[in-house]
């Protein structure tokens, strides 16, 4: 059990799960998901249509995460104002808008702040959809709906890779306009359904110390998902041969894997913890890991490919459901957890692009998929979850 001074202060109404809540949440963040992804498996495209390299690949994906990190503490922030569906509204809001710039951007310069303004409103969503998965999922559920909720990413993820693969150098804007109207979309369902809600909790109960274990877990993912994850498909291009839908179509594949693992992960974490279920997927992503980043190319290092980018989401579920049950009433808190993660993401993704054109992307690549395991020190001892 958690200490007293790391327990969220939630009402008794959130002891029983709200399906239709948490279907609203889950609609909304797969929407707004969409948007955030879709440039990693779009980007072979726009570099051919505009000429790019690899560094202006770690520079695009460094602006869209770094962008993120400001606006998860925007959004956490305004929770102390603002309800939830306030706040998540304007996020879907700048996110759709963000889109729809990034759709007619013709120069990199402008494709980089469309960019800026998708992370911002991307970013915005994620505390308040958070806290209110955690409120809908009720005091028995939360593991298994922090695991919806992630299936909602991931399938925002395979929407954004299938949609990269159906479009070319030539009409790649198309994939953005969608996004925006998905964002569109769930801003609509937002005004229609209400999401759980309850009140800020003033001051840090739980100090910034609560903050650590989630924080690392998240930012192992991150680290994962936006540096290695998201130059996969570009390694594949260049160092296997693949064509951009070819590359775009592994990482969706990838994605739709991604969505029954966290299922799994959230349901599994309720009943035997968190320190378990997270050994055994730190496990899998070093042996997948290695497996695809040193061989040559073959069809066993393209499926170990795929199993390690489907395994990096499920990371997502554990560290939200320790943040959620450390600090979950602190709307504040949720969003600078989640900045955490995002910021070193950014600079991960940013070095990646800078280190693969002197050293290589495979080398790169290879160191990074060993980052999961610095996860397995702090499993040398439990750590509690509820």
């Amino acid at each position: 059990m958690t200490s007293p001074s790391s327990e969220p202060v939630i009402s008794k109404e959130t002891e029983r799960t709200s399906w239709l809540g948490l279907a609203a949440v889950v609609a909304t963040y797969l929407s707004i998901s969409v948007a955030e992804s879709i440039l990693a498996p779009l980007f072979p495209s726009i570099a051919q249509a505009m000429d790019l390299g690899v560094s202006s690949a770690g520079l695009t994906f460094g602006t869209l995460t770094a962008s993120i990190a400001l606006g998860n503490l925007a959004g956490g922030w305004l929770l102390r104002a603002l309800p939830l569906r306030a706040v998540a509204v304007l996020s879907l809001g700048i996110a759709s808008a963000g889109c729809a710039f990034a759709s007619v951007s013709g120069t990199f310069r402008l494709l980089l702040l469309s960019q800026a303004a998708i992370g911002l409103g991307v970013g915005m969503f994620f505390a308040p959809g958070l806290k209110a998965a955690g409120l809908a999922g009720g005091s028995n559920r939360r593991g298994l709906a922090m695991g919806i909720f992630g299936v909602a990413f991931s399938a925002g993820l395979a929407a954004a890779a299938f949609l990269a693969a159906r479009v070319g150098p030539a009409d790649w804007q198309v994939a953005f306009v969608v996004a925006s109207w998905a964002c569109a979309i769930g801003l609509l369902v937002l005004l229609v359904i209400k999401l759980p809600d309850s009140p800020e909790v003033s001051g840090r109960r739980g100090g910034l110390g609560a903050m650590r274990l989630p924080v690392m877990v998240g930012t192992v993912g991150t680290i994962s998902q936006y540096g290695t994850v998201g130059f996969l498909a570009l390694f594949a291009v260049t160092s296997w041969g693949f064509g951009p839908a070819q590359a775009a179509t592994m990482l969706a594949i990838s994605r739709v894997l991604s969505a029954p693992g966290k299922i799994v992960v959230g349901s599994v974490a309720d009943r035997v913890g968190s320190r378990v279920t997270l050994r055994t997927v730190v496990l899998l992503l070093l042996v997948t890991g290695v497996g695809w980043s040193l061989p040559p190319p073959s069809a066993l290092t393209t499926v170990a490919a795929v199993i390690f980018a489907a395994t990096v989401s499920a990371l997502f579920p554990i560290a939200n459901l320790v943040a959620f049950e450390r600090f979950g009433s602190q709307g504040s808190m949720l969003g600078t957890y989640r900045s955490a993660q995002i910021a070193v993401g950014s600079l991960a993704a940013f070095l990646i692009g800078i280190l693969a054109e002197s050293q290589g992307l495979q080398a790169v690549l290879a160191v990074c998929v060993l980052v999961p395991a610095v996860l397995l020190i702090p499993l040398q001892k439990p750590f509690p979850v509820s």
